[in-house]
This record gives structure tokens, C-alpha cells and sequence, in this order.
């Protein structure tokens, strides 16, 4: 009969390959949706050349929590003379529904080279972290890119490995300028368009465009496939993104609108010629991206993370219009409902007429 230590002893060690097999088997799925391949060690010019780290975090994770890992991170980065000259948030690159705007302007005259990539879903979570080659601007990474990668519940046993790695001096250590703290960058929004918070007068005859995005963007490779609920749920993540197609697919099928679905290239010459006056529009971004766009007369809140906005842009004049009571929200629906109901009268007809 085992003594109660014994049952203790084999419990923990149960419990400890169970936790074992389950990060093996996240990870496997983290590299079937990024659609990358394992290597054996991180890239060959990893300290002599400069390197990006794309990161996504969950979205319920405070941004002190989320920052002090980055910290931690770059501290070893610099202690090692891994030059990470740049953190990139996967989410802030998607200002457009469905587009990257891939590596920031800024970033490209700094000859970046390797591409770090980073989960954190907080803590007593596995951290996905990956090394390889920054291979596309847009993208990031190409098909079958090879990278070396692990799964970790805490960072300090992976730096304990990659320092000995380091150690062996098989890689050639040129990299000199590095900082301690991580540098964070983000595409900049701007806008030259006058903004109103009304709705424009609608005549009888106007007509809104919509243009007819990609919805199924998710199934390209990008920044969105790192982001924690690509990885965790892709299936969920595509039906969210189905049910967006299909939002606006109602919108062009509804007799009772203005609104109109139109070719995503099309000019605003084009769109004019085909009879629309405005063109109804989203766009993602941070708090310090939105306040910079929008400009509103009343601050915008303070918010974590990214949020979306619809407002109508004019086709005719230098003006885009917000609703009346606007505010970034978190979800789609959300802001699409207070879009709605503040410029109803002028985006649906009246079934009489």
C-alpha cells in the first residue's frame, strides 16, 4: 500500500506531464495556424542584426502586466545583445477591417532583419515565443518560414537555455546598440477631413457607399494569426468575422437603405459617377490613434487596447461625420448599433416612399 508522500509524489508527477503534454500540444497548434516550421536554433544573424517583436496579449490583460513581460524580456534581449529595436502589437496594425498595414513606416530605414513573435496570455499561462526571419512587410513571415520556438509557463527557464546557447560563442556578436527598455511602435492614423458630429442632409436621391472587404482575410497569413483568439479559437474567429460579412451583406440587401456595396479599389470619381454623395467607412485604432484622426471637440475617453468607429465620409467634400453621442467601442456590433441610431433617418428610407 503507497504511503500518502508516495500518492503525492505521483500525483504532482501526473500532474506535471499532463502540463507538459498540454503545452506540446498548444504549441503544435500555434504552429499549424501560423503555418510555420520548428528549427533547432534561433537564426544564425540573431545577434548581429536587428530584430522586431510582433506580440499579441489577451484582452484581459492589464496593460502593467502585459509591459513588465516586455520588460523582462528586453532586459535579457539587451543583456545578451539581442538588438530588439522594436515591440510591434499585432492588433494596432489593423486600422482597416481586414488589411495589415503591415511593418511600420518608421521601422523600415532601420534594416530590421529577424522577427520575434510573442504570445502572452497572462500569468500561469503558457508563452509562445519564436525567433526567425522578418521575411515580408506585409505579412511578416511567409509560408512554411522556418523558426525556433518554445512554449513556457515562466520566462526565466528560457533565458537559462538561450543564455547557454549564447554562450558557446558560435554566433557572431556584433550588436552593440541596445536598449533596456522596449521601444513600442504603431502605424499613425491621419486625417486632413474636417469632422463633424452630425449627420449630413440627405437629399432623396443619395446614395452610401460600402466597399466590399475581403472578409476572408483570416485565411491569409498575417499579424491577426498571432493574436490569442486566432491561436486559441480560429474557428470562432472566422465565424466572428462571417457574421460581419454578413452584417453588411443585410445592408445592401435592404431595400429600405442607401447603402450600397462597391468595389474596394474604387476611386471617389468612380463612386460619384455611379451616383453615391458619401461612403460609410470603419476604422480601428488606439486612444492615441483615434484622438489623433478624429480630433473631437470632448477628449475621448481613456481605453486599453484597439477599438472601432463607423462615420460617413463625404464624397464631394473635405468633411467626414460622426454620430452625434460617438465613442470607440470593443465590439463591431456595438458600434455599428450607435451608428445606426444616430444617423437612422438619413440612412433608411421610408418604405412608403
Amino acid at each position: 500500500m503507497p504511503k500518502l508522500t508516495d500518492k503525492i509524489f505521483i500525483c504532482l508527477f501526473l500532474f506535471c506531464c499532463c502540463s507538459v503534454v498540454s503545452a506540446q500540444n498548444k504549441k503544435q497548434r500555434f504552429i499549424e495556424q501560423l503555418e510555420i516550421s520548428e528549427a533547432l536554433y534561433p537564426p544564425e544573424d540573431i545577434l548581429s542584426a536587428s530584430s522586431l517583436v510582433l506580440f499579441s496579449v489577451s484582452k484581459d490583460v492589464e496593460a502593467s502586466e502585459w509591459k513588465n513581460i516586455m520588460l523582462e524580456l528586453q532586459s535579457f534581449f539587451s543583456a545578451q545583445g539581442i538588438d530588439a529595436v522594436a515591440y510591434v502589437n499585432a492588433s494596432t496594425l489593423y486600422n482597416e477591417p481586414g488589411k495589415s498595414a503591415g511593418v511600420p513606416a518608421k521601422l523600415k530605414p532601420r534594416n530590421i532583419k529577424n522577427l520575434i513573435l510573442l504570445n502572452y496570455q497572462g500569468e500561469e499561462k503558457p508563452i509562445f515565443l519564436a525567433m526567425g526571419e522578418l521575411s515580408n512587410e506585409k505579412t511578416f513571415w511567409n509560408k512554411g518560414e522556418v523558426f525556433w520556438m518554445r512554449m513556457t509557463s515562466e520566462l526565466q527557464p528560457l533565458f537559462d537555455e538561450l543564455d547557454t546557447y549564447f554562450k558557446t560563442g558560435e554566433r557572431n556578436k556584433t550588436n552593440l546598440l541596445v536598449n533596456d527598455y522596449p521601444e513600442y511602435f504603431k502605424p499613425e492614423l491621419t486625417n486632413t477631413r474636417i469632422v463633424l458630429n452630425s449627420a449630413p442632409r440627405f437629399q432623396d436621391d443619395n446614395l452610401i457607399a460600402l466597399r466590399n472587404w475581403d472578409y476572408k482575410f483570416y485565411e491569409k497569413l498575417g499579424p491577426h494569426r498571432i493574436m490569442t483568439e486566432s491561436l486559441d479559437d480560429p474557428r470562432a474567429y472566422e465565424k466572428k468575422w462571417q457574421n460581419r460579412n454578413a452584417l453588411f451583406e443585410s445592408l445592401n440587401s435592404d431595400t429600405t437603405n442607401i447603402i450600397g456595396f462597391v468595389e474596394e479599389k474604387a476611386t471617389n470619381l468612380q463612386l460619384q459617377r455611379l451616383g453615391y454623395d458619401f461612403e460609410l467607412q470603419a476604422v480601428f485604432g488606439t486612444h492615441e490613434q483615434l484622438q489623433g484622426f478624429f480630433k473631437p471637440k470632448q477628449p475621448i475617453t481613456q481605453f486599453e487596447g484597439s477599438r472601432v468607429v463607423f462615420y460617413l465620409r463625404s464624397l464631394t467634400s473635405n468633411t467626414i461625420y460622426i454620430p452625434e453621442n460617438w465613442r470607440p467601442e470593443a465590439d463591431w456590433f456595438t458600434a455599428w448599433k450607435i451608428m445606426d441610431e444616430s444617423f437612422k433617418e438619413g440612412l433608411y428610407r421610408q418604405k412608403a416612399n
